[in-house]
C-alpha cells in the first residue's frame, strides 16, 4: 500500500488533470496482491494438505483399495473434479485447503493407479503434468493454482531427470529466468493487460521465483547426484546480461546517469560475476535479488537473499583453490559489494535530501 501511495502521490505532481478513484485502485491492488503473510498461510495450507493426504492415503492403503487400478482412477477422477469444483465456487481458507488436499489425493491415485497398469515414468509425469495445467487454465484460487504451477515445474525437471536429458537443464534455467525478467521488466503492461494476465500474475511470479530456485539448487547439487550438465557457461552468460539489463534499470532509477560511472559499474560488476561461470547458482541468485528489487518485492526479496547466501557459500566450500586464494576471492567479492553498497546508499540519501 505504501507503493501505491507513492505512485499516486507521483501522478497528482505531475498529471493534475487524471483523475484517480483511490478506493477502487486500493481495492483491486489487495485483491491482486500476494503479500508475505500470504505466503505464509499458503505454505501452511499446502503442508497441511500434504499431511491430511498422507493419512488419507494410509487409510485407503488399509482397505486395500490400492489393489485395484479402476478403483483409484475412479476415485482420483472424483478428487480431481470436486478440488477444482470446489476452488472454483468457494474461495474460503479451509475450503482452500480441503481443495489442495483433494487435488494432490487425486495426483497420487491416477500416478498410482499408472504404476499399477505398467505405465512409464514418462507417461505417468506426463499425464500429471497435464492435470496440473488444469487449474492454471480456468478461474481458480491463488493457492491451488500455485501448487499446480510447481506441480507442473516439477514434472518437467522430473522428466528431464528420468531420461538423463541435464543439457535440458541449462535450457530449463534460461527459460524460466527469462520469464521472470519478462514479468518484472514489463510488471505495468502485465497488470493493466487483459484479466487472466492480471489475475495469474502474482501467483505465477512467485511460482517462477521458486521454480528458479529449486534449479538453481539442482545445479548447485549436481556434482553430488553425478550429474554432468554441458554449456553450464551459456546459462551463466544469460543470466550475467539479465544481471546487467536490471542493474542498469536500478542505476537509472536512482539517477545515476553518467555514462562513465555506469561504464565502471558494468565493469566492476562483470569482474564480479566472471569468476562464476561456470557456477551460474550466483548469478541466477543475483538476478533474483535485483529483479525484485526493481519492482520493490519483498518477499522475493528475501527469497533471493537467502540463495545467495546459500550459493556463495557452497561456491567457496566447493573451489579447489588453497585457502590463502579463497581468502584473496572473497575480500575481493566482499570489497566489491561493499563498494556497491556505498555508492547506491549515498546517492539514495542524496535523493531523500533533494
Amino acid at each position: 500500500m505504501e507503493r501505491l501511495n507513492q505512485i499516486t502521490q507521483y501522478l497528482r505532481n505531475y498529471y493534475p488533470q487524471l483523475k484517480i478513484d483511490e478506493e477502487a485502485l486500493s481495492k483491486a491492488v489487495q485483491k491482486n496482491s500476494f503479500s508475505p503473510s500470504d505466503l505464509a498461510v499458503n505454505i501452511l495450507s499446502i503442508t497441511g494438505a500434504i499431511f491430511s493426504v498422507f493419512s488419507f492415503l494410509g487409510f485407503l492403503f488399509l482397505l486395500n483399495i490400492y489393489d485395484s487400478p479402476s478403483t483409484l482412477f475412479f476415485l482420483g477422477a472424483i478428487f480431481i473434479t470436486s478440488s477444482i469444483a470446489i476452488s472454483y465456487q468457494v474461495q474460503k481458507l479451509f475450503l482452500d485447503t480441503v481443495s489442495i488436499s483433494l487435488f494432490c489425493a487425486g495426483l497420487v491415485m491416477v500416478g498410482s493407479g499408472l504404476g499399477l497398469q505398467d505405465a512409464t515414468l514418462n507417461s505417468i509425469l506426463l499425464i500429471i503434468l497435464g492435470i496440473s495445467s488444469i487449474p492454471l487454465a480456468i478461474k481458480q484460487t491463488k493457492t491451488l493454482t500455485f501448487f499446480s504451477f510447481m506441480i507442473l515445474n516439477a514434472c518437467v525437471l522430473g522428466l528431464i531427470l528420468t531420461n538423463k536429458a541435464y543439457s535440458l537443464i541449462p535450457i530449463y534455467i534460461t527459460i524460466i529466468a527469462s520469464l521472470l525478467s519478462y514479468f518484472c521488466y514489463y510488471e505495468g503492461r502485465m497488470l493493466t493487460s487483459n484479466s487472466l494476465s492480471r489475475r495469474l500474475y502474482s501467483v505465477i511470479r512467485i511460482g517462477l521465483i521458486c521454480s528458479l530456485v529449486l534449479s538453481l539448487v539442482l545445479i548447485t547439487h549436481a556434482p553430488q547426484f553425478n550429474m554432468t550438465i554441458p554449456f553450464i557457461w551459456c546459462t551463466s552468460l544469460v543470466l550475467i546480461v539479465l544481471n546487467l539489463i536490471f542493474a542498469h534499470r536500478i542505476l537509472l532509477r536512482h539517477e545515476i546517469t553518467n555514462r562513465k560511472k555506469q561504464w565502471m559499474f558494468f565493469v566492476g560488476f562483470s569482474i564480479l560475476l566472471f569468476p562464476t561461470i561456470y557456477a551460474p547458482y550466483i548469478s541466477g541468485a543475483i538476478l533474483l535479488i535485483l529483479l525484485n528489487y526493481s519492482i520493490y518485492y519483498k518477499t522475493g526479496l528475501l527469497i533471493g537473499g537467502l540463495c545467495l547466501c546459500y550459493s556463495l557459500v557452497h561456491y567457496y566450500y566447493d573451489l579447489e583453490l588453497s585457502l590463502l586464494y579463497k581468502s584473496g576471492l572473497l575480500c575481493l567479492s566482499g570489497s566489491l559489494l561493499l563498494l556497491y553498497y556505498a555508492l547506491l546508499s549515498r546517492k539514495i540519501k542524496r535523493n531523500e535530501k533533494i
